[in-house]
């Protein structure tokens, strides 16, 4: 965690250096333009790819996780700074996804991980089959328990 916390100030003082500097090189005007812009790009890209990934988990009902690269790199459009903009272009080649995408599947998912997992799949006519119950439940309590509450 105090890694994560280092690297996350490390990249947030960078990213005011990049910002000053390209500010002083194109003025103040240009580079908030710049920002702007990339931000607009990035909740673009969030909004059209997170659709399709909510889309694939309702029809296929799997998760594919290869599709998480483009939203992110929406959202790294959306941070303010160059350093994220850089990355985020980077994130949209495909030749640097496949590559991400392969180190991840190995270190973080495991060996036994399959992407139609049945912990990731829902069936919606398990939920039409009158198998779901409904009801309240409701908790009573003991003149004694009320007792050893006080």
């Amino acid at each position: 965690m105090k890694n994560i916390f280092l690297s996350l100030l490390a990249l947030f003082v960078l990213e005011l250096i990049v910002l000053i500097q390209v500010g002083s090189a194109l003025g103040a005007l240009t580079t908030i333009s710049l920002m702007f812009v990339s931000m607009v790009i990035g909740a673009c890209l969030v909004k059209m790819r997170f659709a399709q990934v909510v889309k694939q988990i309702r029809e296929e009902q799997r998760f594919d996780p290869s599709l998480i690269w483009i939203p992110l790199a929406g959202f790294l459009f959306i941070f303010p700074g160059f350093i994220s903009d850089i990355i985020a272009l980077l994130l949209l080649i495909p030749s640097v996804r496949k590559p991400l995408g392969n180190y991840y599947s190995k270190t973080h998912m495991g060996d036994g991980f399959t992407k139609s997992s049945s912990s990731f799949t829902y069936s919606e006519s398990y939920y039409k089959e009158g198998r779901t119950i409904d009801g309240t439940a409701q908790e009573e309590t003991s003149k004694s328990d009320n007792e050893q509450l006080k």
